[in-house]
């Protein structure tokens, strides 16, 4: 981090002033996928192993596990969950991608990707793109072959194979504004960049993603992420219970440690004065600490780019 990052982060107060709460009292052996519902009052997230869909209530003023969380059992796994602007809900369950209706509790299998192999194969992240396609990561169930993809499906039902080689995908994110994508490489421990729209499309065996950084194992492996409205990256470290941001230019501007091991995915929007950030993360099990849903709210990181 340069000498720069560090006043940032020291001005900003980051080490000093993050205080985490338990947003839920229910835990999950894999928490992952939280998204912030349209209207700000709730966090959808899943318990991919366990097969469960979580809504959580946020109160305006929270200190301790929210009363208001309701649970769906959906399938043996569910996955790559991603909310529309229009509120619809979707994720893959079982094999098959489709919409899920919280008021009927009813999953609708819309798509299968054939070029995924379920019994060796699953999906693990997702979310729609700003030119209404959903972009999904996969993984293969080992954890160890190169075989996960990140996938592009378009509004009429076609499908891309973006980048490959992954043994677990992550993400993606998108920075509308400059028009990039960001994807991770867990295993690897890479975040990926590249455009969106069209032009993602890879053309035979090329991908138009590139390596934005390298975290390093000293970092554990980078998981979960999103852009903030300034067009940072925000990276949830598994295993290494921190946080990190970086600016468009590949520059590292600060780390937040959170109080469990394993974050696995970040949900944040600005606040109602636009100078903070509130984020909603999810977390896996591991040394004896349950996986579950916390949040935080941190001031805004000054665009430098």
């Amino acid at each position: 981090m340069s000498a720069i990052s560090r006043r940032i982060q020291r001005g900003l107060g980051w080490l000093r002033g993050v205080r985490w709460h338990r947003l839920s009292a229910v835990t999950a052996r894999l928490g992952e996928c939280p998204r912030w519902d349209v209207d700000g009052g709730a966090v959808y997230w899943v318990d991919i192993s366990a097969g469960r869909l979580h809504r959580t209530r946020v109160p305006g003023t929270a200190r301790q596990p929210a009363d208001g969380t309701v649970t769906w059992a959906v399938g043996s796994e569910i996955a790559a969950l991603a909310i529309r602007d229009n509120g619809e809900l979707w994720a893959w369950v079982d094999g098959t991608f489709g919409r899920f209706d919280p008021i009927s509790a009813r999953f609708s299998p819309v798509h299968v990707i054939e070029g995924i192999d379920v019994v060796t194969h699953r999906a693990n992240d997702g979310a729609w793109a700003p030119d209404g396609s959903l972009w999904v990561t996969t993984m293969a169930r080992d954890g160890r072959s190169r075989t996960g993809s990140l996938w592009r499906l378009a509004e009429v039902g076609q499908t891309a194979v973006l980048s490959a080689g992954f043994a677990i995908g992550n993400g993606p994110a998108f920075d509308a504004l400059a028009g990039l994508a960001y994807v991770v490489d867990s295993v690897e421990r890479r975040i990926l960049r590249g455009p969106i729209g069209e032009q993602s499309v890879a053309r035979g065996t090329d991908s138009n993603f590139t390596v934005f950084v390298e975290t390093g194992a000293r970092d554990g492996h980078p998981d979960g992420l999103a852009v903030d409205p300034h067009g940072h990256l925000w990276v949830a470290h598994y295993g290494n219970a921190t946080l990190s941001i970086w600016s468009r230019k590949g520059e590292r501007l600060g780390i937040v440690p959170t109080p469990f091991p394993c974050p696995t995915a970040i949900a944040l929007r600005p606040s109602a004065s636009g100078t903070r950030l509130e984020l909603a993360v999810t977390s896996a099990e591991m040394d004896g600490v349950a996986g579950g849903l916390w949040m935080c709210t941190l001031p805004c990181v000054p665009s430098r780019d």
